[in-house]
Parts: C-alpha cells; structure tokens; sequence
C-alpha cells in the first residue's frame, strides 16, 4: 500500500484543493457574486471540505509534510490568473486559521495536533533480525 493510500490526510487534501478551485471557478464565472446560487453551493462545498481537512490527522510522516506544506500554500490562484482570487480571504490556509476565517477554533486545533504528534512520538518500536521498524514506519490508524 503507498503512503497516500494509508493516510487520509491526502484525500482531505485533495477534497478541499477540488473544492476550492470549483468556487473559484464558480466565482469568476459570476463576476464575484457570492450570493448566486451555483457560488454559495460551491462555497457550501469548501466549507465542508475544509471542515473535514481539519479534522483529519496524518498517520505517516509523509502525511504529515503535505498537511503542513498545504496549509503554507496559496489558497487562490494568483493575482493575474485568469480566475480572480477572493480578496476577502487570506492568502494561505494558516493565514485564514490565524485570522479566525475557518469554523474551528484555535485553541482546539492546537490540542489535536498535540494529542497526534504524542501519539506519533509515543508508537512502538518494532525490532526484528533485519531492521527496526519504529514511528515513522508505523501506520498510526491501526495502532488505535
């Protein structure tokens, strides 16, 4: 099984890029107008699947740099693409957490990654006759 498959922090991921890129469509397309009705279904989307992305947790090491690379990387396309970037909503996914824009609070988010990085810190370490297989092997949904 690749790494992608085991952890589900990927298709979170990929969830929300699929769901922020269709809003961003839907909003170029109707000139910003976030109240017409393909708009606001679009936008219900993201929000479900930003919801989603934050309660998600990485198992596997790999899991865990695409989640913290894709909360860095911007959330619209550039100024001068084509589809024009929402200028009401922070420029990165972090940004929009740090300014209180998700429906999460912070202060939870922070407890939750606590508990998954002790929880990743405190997984066996499995030895045998030809190697030590240790956290960062561990595919951390199995082991409860």
């Amino acid at each position: 099984m690749s790494t992608h498959a085991a952890d589900p922090i990927f298709a979170a991921i990929e969830a929300h890029r699929a769901a922020n890129l269709d809003w961003a469509v839907k909003l170029h397309q109707h000139h910003g107008d976030n109240e017409h009705p393909e708009c606001d279904a679009a936008a219900n989307r993201e929000s479900e699947t930003i919801k989603a992305f934050w309660r998600t947790f990485p198992t596997r090491n790999a899991g865990w740099a695409a989640y913290f690379q894709y909360l860095q990387q911007p959330r619209w396309p550039p100024i001068d693409a084509p589809i024009n970037p929402n200028p009401n909503i922070p420029e990165s996914l972090i940004e929009d957490m740090a300014d209180g824009g998700n429906d999460g609070d912070l202060m939870e988010w922070a407890a939750l990654m606590e508990w998954a990085h002790r929880r990743l810190a405190l997984a066996p370490v499995v030895e045998s006759s030809t190697h030590t297989v240790g956290a960062a092997d561990l595919d951390l949904a199995a082991s409860g």
